[in-house]
């Protein structure tokens, strides 16, 4: 299997290593984008009541990937939007009220692609900002984070890397303050890419990274913080078949506690997981065959030592792949998925909510005729279920932002 394989299925289905001394990003030249839709949108009926819905972009690619819930209620968007120049991307970040409607806008970037594809709340009631970029940097693509305050100016910028390839595809933050940040790297380590995490203070100076993998393809895709303290991360591992999921578990300091791999079929990819209070983790991603038309939705429940509690696969004769995860009070969690076996459209959101034992509670179909993908969700401060990611169906452009909130209380 090429190496370009797992990239192109995995990170862009979506999509010396201290840091550089580089100018501060600036706001994009480009005028602030046409808001395709400030209205609610009608939600379909199976989804139950929809709360509110937008969506927001202009005539080409906007693609919302981050979703953060701020301290007075409402929330940034942080994703790409491709409206300027030479029709490379930028980031381009929303601020939203509480029932979505925006309040201002940022965008970032240079004269190459400079993307982002998610976001973590600061202390300070402002966010930090997590991708690569092509325009400033040591290499091809490197790892680009800056952290913007609540009225969305710029607090600090950095970039890391080397001289191959490397990118961020998560950023949380850590209970003891400052950021965990996951991706992969291709200047350093053992391998084709190997997995980069990265965990830096609320300056964004780095206090440790750790480079984790084989001789082949590896890398990270999401994080959480554990209650037992460090992080789960997880991602996906090369081996002699093709790629597998892999689930890690570091220490405070970045020390690796226990590494699982899983094996269900060529081509795997855990995308997303949640710790839950007893120590354990539940785990979501991709499994299937590339080339192929038919992806599933993995799902298992691992126990504080990464041992499997309860595993499921679930999916049609399409692809259907999952991205985001969140907890419900209830127990269990709340997955989000694009199905293209089931639906109006050639994508639709497919939300499952799984209980304690993996068994499913419910499950909502939210889309159009065309192509409408969940890229993350979260719950607000009514309780409702707020889903943040991309769509064709409505909006000004070929791919607009697409948010909405859907009235699913967490203890259903």
């Amino acid at each position: 299997m090429q190496r370009c394989q797992v990239f192109l299925v995995a990170m862009c289905l979506l999509t010396a290593s201290l840091p550089l001394a580089v100018p501060e990003a600036q706001p994009s030249d480009t005028p602030p984008l046409v808001k395709s839709s400030d209205t609610v949108l009608a939600c379909a009926v199976a989804a139950g009541p929809c709360r509110w819905g937008r969506t927001f972009g202009g005539a080409a690619e906007d693609r919302a990937y981050g979703l953060v819930q701020l301290p007075d209620g409402g929330w940034l968007l942080a994703g790409n939007s491709r409206e300027g120049p030479g029709l490379s991307f930028d980031a381009w970040l929303l601020r939203l009220d509480q029932r979505g409607r925006s309040l201002w806008e940022r965008r970032f970037g240079g004269p190459d692609t400079d993307q982002v594809f998610a976001a973590a709340p600061s202390r300070d009631g402002g966010v930090v900002v997590a991708g690569h970029t092509r325009s400033q940097g040591a290499g091809e693509s490197d790892l680009w984070l800056f952290r913007l305050d609540a009225r969305g100016n710029l607090l600090w910028e950095r970039v890391l890397g080397g001289v191959a390839n490397e990118r961020a595809r998560s950023v949380i933050a850590a209970p003891e303050g400052g950021f965990l940040v996951s991706g992969f790297t291709a200047s350093q380590g053992a391998g084709d890419r190997d997995a980069w995490i990265l965990r830096l203070d609320a300056a964004g100076q780095l206090l440790w990274e750790q480079v984790l993998g084989g001789p082949g393809d590896d890398g990270a895709f999401h994080a959480s913080p554990h209650p037992e303290g460090g992080f789960a991360v997880v991602g996906y591992r090369s081996s002699d078949a093709g790629y597998d999921l892999w689930v890690l578990r570091l220490d405070e300091a970045g020390d690796e506690l226990w590494s699982r791999s899983f094996d269900r079929s060529v081509f795997e990819a855990a995308t997303a997981v949640a710790a839950l209070p007893d120590g354990g983790l539940v785990v979501a991603g991709v499994t299937g065959i590339p080339d192929s038309l038919q992806d599933n939705v993995w799902l298992a429940g691992l126990d504080r030592e990464g041992t499997v509690r309860w595993e499921r696969v679930l999916g049609g004769p399409a692809r259907d792949n999952a991205w985001a995860i969140t907890p419900r009070a209830a127990g269990g969690v709340v997955v989000a998925a694009a199905t293209s076996s089931q639906g109006a459209g050639s994508a639709d959101a497919w939300l499952i909510a799984v209980d304690a034992l993996g068994d499913i509670v419910w499950e909502r179909i939210v889309g159009g005729p065309k192509w409408d993908k969940p890229l993350a969700l979260s719950r607000g401060v009514d309780g409702g279920l707020v889903i943040a990611g991309t769509t064709t169906t409505n909006g000004a452009g070929y791919e607009d932002y697409w948010v909405f909130e859907l009235a699913i209380p967490d203890t259903e």
